[in-house]
């Protein structure tokens, strides 16, 4: 399936075959293990092009099922209420009860190699203003289950509006996360945040692992006093692990995707 890196250029819902060779066109494709290729479809281009440097919409090859109103106002009697009088209501930590948002949740975290990412829903009336994802710093996929919905954003110094329909979705890098005008019909909206992992986090983590490993070698023998023995030795330690190594792998243990040993 094409990216859609064009936000102007039209896009035709269309299937596609996924990692288990079943074929689904939107929500309901139950046997489908929805991954970030199902969201973006060209992993490659989206890293290159898009992740963290601009917004960009999607025609999804699968999304998860869409709860029902009922549902919903069953988790929370008084969000039918606030939705009544023309509020948009969020529904926090929807995977605890939807377990095909909670399958996508894991499978963005260990695609996108994140420290972490959670989910809401959020359903707006028709005519009003959807609330914008609530973390700037965060980088955020929202995907629309039902309705429409439309985004200003700016693509470098030009303005431009994406219209969201069913099956579609956009990716918004941390500081352009903004509201968006909701359609004709009500709006559900699956909202995915995802927590980008630091320098620091990764090497923390790549010590840990490189300290649990069944191939580190003993420490030596040194006086306590000794400090630029030992930190001569764990830097040697530490380059020494390198060689050889498959980076990638390497990351995703620092990440606590592989076991260490």
């Amino acid at each position: 399936m094409t990216v859609a890196l064009d936000p102007t250029s039209p896009g035709a819902r269309s299937s596609a075959t996924g990692p288990s060779g079943a074929t689904g066109t939107g929500t309901g494709a139950r046997n489908l293990p929805i991954r970030l290729a199902g969201l973006v479809g060209d992993t490659d281009a989206f890293f290159g092009e898009v992740w963290n440097i601009r917004p960009a919409s999607f025609h999804c090859r699968a999304l998860p099922d869409a709860p029902a109103p009922a549902d919903l106002w069953e988790r929370d009697p008084a969000a039918q209420e606030r939705f009544a009088a023309g509020e948009s209501v969020c529904f926090d930590a929807p995977g605890e009860w939807l377990p095909g948002i909670a399958d996508l949740v894991t499978a963005l975290r260990e695609d996108l190699w994140a420290s972490g990412a959670r989910a809401a829903l959020v359903l707006s009336p028709p005519g009003t203003l959807a609330p914008p994802p609530s973390a700037e710093a965060d980088h955020a996929f929202v995907l629309q289950l039902d309705g429409s919905s439309s985004w200003d954003l700016a693509y470098g110094r030009v303005p431009v509006t994406i219209t969201l329909h069913r099956t579609s979705a956009v990716y918004l890098p941390p500081g352009h996360a903004c509201p968006s005008a909701v359609g004709d019909q009500d709006s559900l909206q699956l909202v995915l945040s995802v927590q980008e992992a630091g320098a620091r986090e990764v090497a923390e983590r790549a010590i840990a692992a490189f300290l649990r490993a069944a191939e580190a070698a003993p420490v030596p023998r040194m006086h306590p006093a000794v400090v630029d023995e030992k930190v001569g030795w764990l830097r040697a330690q530490l380059a020494g692990l390198m060689p050889g190594q498959d980076v990638s792998a390497l990351v995703r243990r620092a990440l606590g995707e592989e076991p260490t040993a």
